[in-house]
């Protein structure tokens, strides 16, 4: 497992063993100017250092090793972070730069920390090659809209509908429902498997049955629209989630028009092409080569019609434009009769602020209501629950446990805290059971 090895990582010394578990072969040679030999694989060397900024380190050593055309990775220690570049072979630049904390690594970090292990048959070039597409992340989201955009195109011309605008939107929403479910998939709450929707394609291939009709319509229509007990005991999915937002409801034009069903060479290409070609995780900003959920908002802005656009509201807000305005709306109605609101918003980031302060702080947020009518993707409600949570926090470094009991509590007293957990957990929770907020959500109201 590398999770261990990845925590035992508290300087370049500790390296060899990680790389050694991916594949890499000892290296015996001289440290050079701070950075010291940690592994290799033929000619292509790992190397290592200590350094207060890591990500700056890797990024700089890694252009040096592009300017001097050698093929390596560089992997530097520093704050409980190990910052991983390879140079650009063939320009004077590097990789972007993949931050992994060496501590609580998520699952996404480890798959891609995997993948940089060295393949038996490669070449110290074709390996040197394989580093560097692994580690950039330049343009990825660009790369995904494109593709996506592509594909609803090529969808659109198998939909027999005379309007552009209807068929384009009858092509998009299938497409949009599998990208919804891609990264539910990576929650793993798809019958709890990585692949649930690859292996459905490969077996309906396999049984020579249509994809879109024996697969998809049910799973859409028949399972992810309905509670658990009103579902069809036929349509063996396994452990699927009921998702009531509307995306699996049929929209109005498939039900004026009938279900789209599109070919099993189209799904074959939509999986082998796109899917399956970009990673997903389920946090937007992530510092990973991954497609974030805002690739939701974004596709619907740039793919739908301008006029359909305009008359629905689809517009995507960016997630750092979402906090910022979060904060600022909070911080200003606390601040009407509080604590300045300078004071607020530095405690709304997770910043420090004085004791008196915070107790008036926590104070007046227990009353507030936070109401979005529209609702939406919710992204502006989600916003206020992880700068309520950050504020409560109080500028503690929680465990992901610890951070979900402390959402349920700013949801509210009564929003199923767990019971199970260590004592230290528990003590932690409970120090911050008095602080609940009441949310309330296009007329209803949750606690």
């Amino acid at each position: 497992m590398l999770a261990p090895l990845l925590a035992r990582c508290r300087q370049t010394d500790d390296l060899p063993p990680l790389f050694a578990r991916l594949g890499y072969a000892a290296d015996d040679g001289e440290p050079e100017e701070g950075w010291r030999p940690v592994a290799r694989w033929r000619t292509f060397r790992v190397v290592g250092a200590n350094a207060p900024d890591p990500r700056d380190a890797a990024r700089a050593m890694a252009r040096h090793l592009a300017a001097t055309a050698q093929p390596g990775l560089v992997a530097a220690l520093g704050g409980g972070t190990l910052a991983l570049a390879a140079p650009r072979l063939g320009v004077s630049r590097s990789s972007p730069v993949l931050a992994i904390p060496t501590g609580r690594p998520d699952a996404l970090h480890l798959q891609l920390l995997a993948e940089l292990g060295p393949r038996p048959t490669a070449t110290a070039l074709e390996h040197a090659l394989r580093v560097s597409d692994v580690l950039t992340t330049e343009r990825v989201g660009a790369r995904f809209f494109g593709a996506f955009r592509d594909l609803v195109g090529h969808a659109g011309t198998m939909v027999s509908v005379r309007d552009a605008a209807d068929r384009r939107l009858l092509a998009l929403l299938p497409l949009t429902r599998i990208l919804f479910l891609y990264f539910v998939q990576a929650k793993g709450w798809l019958d709890d498997q990585s692949d649930f929707l690859r292996a459905r394609l490969d077996d309906a291939l396999a049984r020579r049955r249509h994809f879109h009709r024996t697969v998809l319509h049910p799973l859409f229509f028949g399972t992810l629209n309905r509670p658990a007990d009103a579902r069809s005991r036929r349509a063996g999915f396994g452990a699927i989630p009921y998702l009531n937002g509307g995306l699996f409801e049929p929209h109005p034009l498939e039900r004026a028009h009938g279900p789209v069903l599109l070919s099993n060479a189209f799904w074959r290409e939509a999986f082998d092409e796109v899917f399956e070609r970009f990673r997903f995780c389920v946090r937007e900003g992530d510092d990973v080569d991954a497609i974030a959920p805002d690739m939701l908002g974004r596709v619907f802005e740039g793919v739908m019609e301008t006029r359909e656009r305009r008359g629905s509201g689809t517009f995507y807000t960016p997630e750092p434009l979402v906090r910022d305005i979060v904060i600022a709306t909070i911080a200003t109605a606390v601040a009407a009769s509080g604590p300045p609101c300078s004071a607020v918003q530095a405690a709304l980031r997770g910043d420090g602020i004085g004791d008196a302060e915070r107790e008036e702080l926590f104070r007046r947020l227990r009353p507030m209501r936070v109401l979005d009518p529209a609702v939406g993707s919710g992204a502006f409600l989600l916003g206020a629950l992880e700068v309520l949570t950050t504020a409560w926090a109080s500028g503690d470094t929680l465990s992901a446990k610890q951070r979900s009991r402390l959402r349920r509590r700013v949801l509210g007293p009564d929003a199923g805290a767990e019971q199970n957990g260590t004592e230290q957990e528990q003590g932690k929770a409970s120090r911050h059971d008095r602080h609940g907020v009441t949310w309330q959500t296009a007329g209803r109201t949750s606690r």
